[in-house]
């Protein structure tokens, strides 16, 4: 986990689709229902990072969807500076993929399962970043 403190950004609140079981995952908003969801692929447009949890479908969620915020790290961790995509439940890997959405940079380094700091960023294709 980040040794660091980390910054007050905006935060907004959603209501979820199912439970939020676990905070600090990235989410998206599921088209069918105008809430949001737990985004668990490298295509995911990710609104933000849940701040907080809930015990079941159709209760409010604090997302911070601009600024800094703590997020879980995934398969492989990461290190200050990636560029980090969703994956399975959430978590946030570091990418090199053009076509992998990107939706933060990494501020430190973290093991798999750590949290860590990062900065949102809007969405956008890996290769766009990167000049590709």
């Amino acid at each position: 986990m980040s040794s660091g403190s980390v910054h007050a950004y905006p935060e907004a609140s959603f209501v979820a689709t199912s439970a939020i079981t676990s905070a600090y995952r990235a989410v998206k908003k599921d088209t069918a229902t105008n809430k949001i969801v737990i985004a668990s692929a490298v295509t995911d447009y990710v609104i933000g990072i849940a701040q907080s949890l809930t015990t079941q479908a159709n209760e409010p969620v604090t997302v911070m969807t601009d600024g800094y915020s703590l997020a879980v790290a995934g398969a492989g961790g990461w290190s200050r500076g990636d560029f980090l995509t969703p994956a399975t439940g959430g978590a946030l890997i570091a990418t090199t993929t053009a076509t992998n959405l990107v939706c933060a940079v990494a501020e430190d380094a973290v093991a798999a399962g750590e949290r860590g700091e990062v900065r949102l960023i809007n969405p956008v294709e890996y290769s766009v970043l990167n000049g590709a």
